[in-house]
């Protein structure tokens, strides 16, 4: 099996996440605040490529840049963590 998970950042924002697995048999898993969805449509898995391709192209790639970059990646997401998990508990104070 290839180590070739690929991690990429955008500033861009996402609606939802996708995995797309690109192999003998064509998936995409879509997931959406609690729902998922997951298909082998070879049309839907083309179009979602062609629009992650045209993403990818506007994003960095985390996964194989230096440390530095990485940690402002992480940095931003625990921030938007602590956040929202500030937001959770004056929701349950009020």
């Amino acid at each position: 099996v290839k180590n070739n998970l690929k991690l990429y950042y955008t500033e861009f924002q996402l609606t939802h996440n996708k995995i797309m697995l690109n192999g003998d048999i064509k998936r995409v898993y879509i997931s959406q605040s609690l729902d998922s969805l997951i298909t082998t449509n070879q049309q839907f898995f083309d179009r979602n490529y062609q629009a992650i391709i045209n993403a990818l192209k506007r994003s960095t790639l985390i996964s194989e840049v230096g440390e530095k970059e990485r940690n402002i990646f992480m940095n931003k997401c625990l921030q938007r963590i602590d956040q929202l998990r500030t937001k959770i508990e004056n929701a349950e104070i009020e």
